[in-house]
């Protein structure tokens, strides 16, 4: 799961849907590997984490500054692992997909659409937790998801994949052998009533997991950044935290820390503000309104 080449070695022998890749180690076989595939495409580090190194790049100078920013970036604590991916570039919403497994039977938890931001970049600045089971993707993206977990061997435990929903149907990006971040399992119990992180300490233990929803909300996390390259003066989510609606309301980025963009740095976020609602537009209103509220000051950083 860690290794996204090995991962896409294993869907593509499964004939898993997912995306065309080549595994490259110069700038010229980026550049090759860009004009078999066909721009634009995506480069990513071949191990890290956090979409850390993920560019799309949709000519051949950005292929081989992709490719730089892929073999140069870092994540604390993770092996990079040789070389870069360069792979085809999915259109298409991306939904994230929480599973609990049980000896191979996967149980699809909660479902989440992804924010993104910072293009050409794909950081996540929030997530939606909605209801999904009448989508008309549902049934194809549990058969991918399913069909995922069965060609990487994931028999038990949580996992967290990726998936876009393309034209032509839903697409594996990656699946994780974890919880979700950002939230999510947070996210996931406040729309549904399940809690991911139980269910993770049940099959730890032997015990089968209890994933039926008992109610269908929606929840949604968005990320606050600032404007620019900055360092962080004062802070305060108050008044977000009062705001009706609002259920979590993090300060991310106490006084004195550093904070730079994509590509430049690791999810240079602000706060975090949590929301629950009926449906996703109050959701988004119930957001608007405490992002109003928080107040902070910043100090200009050099580049």
């Amino acid at each position: 799961c860690r290794d996204k080449l090995a991962t896409r070695r294993a869907l593509a022998a499964a004939g898993v849907p997912s995306a065309g890749f080549h595994h490259v180690h110069d700038r010229d076989e980026a550049l090759r590997a860009a004009e078999e595939l066909g721009l634009p495409v995506v480069v990513k580090p071949r191990g890290l984490a956090g979409s850390i190194g993920v560019t799309l790049a949709t000519g051949p100078h950005e292929v081989v500054h992709a490719f730089e920013q892929a073999t140069i970036s870092a994540f604390p604590g993770i092996e990079r692992l040789d070389g870069a991916i360069v792979e085809e570039y999915l259109t298409g919403p991306e939904i994230s997909v929480d599973c609990a497994v049980d000896h191979g039977v996967v149980h699809v938890v909660n479902v989440a659409r992804k924010r993104l931001g910072f293009a050409p970049h794909f950081e996540e600045t929030g997530h939606l937790v909605a209801p999904w089971r009448d989508e008309p993707w549902a049934f194809d993206v549990e058969r991918v998801v399913t069909a995922a977990h069965t060609a990487l061997g994931l028999r038990t435990g949580i996992t967290h994949s990726e998936v876009r929903l393309t034209p032509s149907g839903p697409r594996v990006v990656e699946v994780n052998g974890r919880l979700g971040g950002d939230f999510i399992p947070l996210l996931g119990r406040l729309a549904t009533g399940v809690d991911q992180v139980a269910a993770a300490a049940d099959l730890a233990l032997g015990r089968a997991p209890s994933p039926v929803p008992h109610h269908e909300r929606c929840a949604e996390v968005r990320f606050l950044y600032p404007g620019h390259d900055a360092v962080v003066r004062e802070l305060d989510v108050t008044a977000a935290a009062a705001v009706p609606g609002i259920v979590e309301a993090v300060e991310l980025a106490p006084p004195g820390t550093e904070l730079r963009l994509p590509p430049h740095g690791i999810v240079p976020r602000l706060a975090a503000l949590v929301a629950v609602g009926d449906t996703p537009a109050h959701c988004a209103a119930t957001l608007d309104r405490a992002e109003r509220t928080v107040r902070y000051a910043l100090a200009p950083l050099s580049p």
